[in-house]
């Protein structure tokens, strides 16, 4: 449907230029201020052609416009039912949450999960400072450190986290500004699965490998459980590297629909769920 507006767009630009051309030319033909009888059928026949493309574009802003109220409605409905669906999904199962993105707000995240039933220790933002700013050599000597890169500091901040179950070295981290953290529970022990918040304004294979890459990687080799989402509104999606690093995905988070997926995600069910074309499934084939 979007592809039809910006070709009806693209049309009447054009439509509109050879209007002008034409004119242009009856205009200066031997110097004579006169439109030749071709030239007016001509302008004739694009101006109808003009109020044919319009009326087809208003047809077509209302055909959009009912269907997009009808997804808010069904949306709407689903959300209302949900309750049922997720009720108790993720009981007993405690997830942490970390966002390797400043360009997207995630605020629902949390708190669906524990919707489910689950628990949610923290949610930790690894902040873009922690690439562009932080100079290895100088944190080292203040912190009595031995790091030679900025993924050894995020595989460490994974490491104290998920095997020795502190946050001492995260709020290092958070003091120079480096990370974000929201408490939660606090409850370190038993982390079953971890959601990453991703998706960027432009592509930066650095930082996603960097943040996304390394703590895939770290967790999977923990035997940890890692579901990659983002929002539809992402202009530049993870999804392909979620698939690559082989984990389940959900491209459309920030709707109810993309919150059910990840909650069934989190409770076993594989795939790349949502509403773009890398997505397999808009929901898992079984919701129970």
């Amino acid at each position: 449907m979007l592809i039809n507006m910006k070709y009806y767009i693209t049309t009447i630009g054009a439509i509109f230029i050879a209007l002008g051309i034409g004119i242009l030319i009856g205009f200066n033909l031997d110097g004579d201020i006169m439109i030749s009888e071709q030239q007016l059928e001509m302008v004739n026949k694009l101006e109808e052609k003009i109020s044919e493309v319009k009326a087809q574009n208003e047809t077509l802003s209302g055909t959009i416009s009912g269907m997009e109220k009808q997804r808010a409605d069904i949306e709407k409905y689903i959300e209302y039912s949900s309750e049922h669906v997720i009720k108790d999904r993720l009981a007993g199962k405690n997830i942490a949450i970390i966002q390797t993105t400043e360009d997207y707000f995630y605020p629902n995240t949390g708190a669906f999960l524990q919707k489910a039933g689950g628990g949610v220790p923290f949610e930790l933002l690894l902040k873009d400072s922690l690439i562009k700013d932080l100079d290895v050599q100088a944190f080292n000597q203040e912190f009595g450190t031995s790091f030679a890169t900025s993924a050894d500091i995020v595989n460490h901040l994974c490491k104290t986290i998920f095997e020795e179950k502190n946050m001492v070295f995260a709020n290092t981290l958070a003091q120079k500004g480096y990370v974000q953290i929201n408490a939660g529970s606090m409850n370190l022990k038993n982390i079953d699965a971890v959601v990453i918040e991703s998706g960027g304004t432009r592509e930066d294979k650095e930082k996603m490998q960097l943040f996304d890459g390394n703590v895939i990687e770290y967790l999977k080799g923990k035997n940890v459980r890692v579901v990659g989402v983002e929002r539809t509104d992402v202009e530049f999606s993870h999804v392909p590297f979620f698939k690559a690093a082989k984990i389940s995905s959900v491209d459309n988070v920030n709707n109810i629909l993309g919150e059910i997926s990840l909650v069934m995600a989190l409770d076993g069910k594989s795939g790349h769920f949502g509403e773009k074309e890398t997505a397999e499934a808009i929901l898992p084939q079984e919701l129970n």
